[in-house]
């Protein structure tokens, strides 16, 4: 099983906003400190924010690939192809 969740210092109101916009389709989660974006190294250089990109975490919490994507939103068929590659 694969879930795609969304990781961002947003304040809570403006994640609310996207929530509706994707309709909730993704979980968003609030990461003030960027405590959780810096262990998985996909802060954006020189800024108080993440980068765009994903991380894919296998079930033993390992990540195995890590991408910068500032266009990961066009790019989901290469993270579906790294999700099932994982699987086998």
């Amino acid at each position: 099983m694969a879930e795609v969740v969304a990781i961002s210092n947003d304040p809570p109101d403006e994640a609310l906003k996207m929530s509706s916009l994707i309709n909730g389709k993704i979980r968003l989660l609030y990461d003030e400190d960027l405590s959780v974006v810096n262990s998985y190294h996909m802060e954006m250089v020189g800024g108080d924010m993440a980068n765009m990109g994903w991380v894919l975490v296998d079930g033993t919490g390992k990540v195995v690939e890590r991408n910068m994507d500032p266009l990961f939103g066009y790019n989901v068929p290469k993270m579906l192809i790294a999700i099932n590659d994982l699987k086998q």
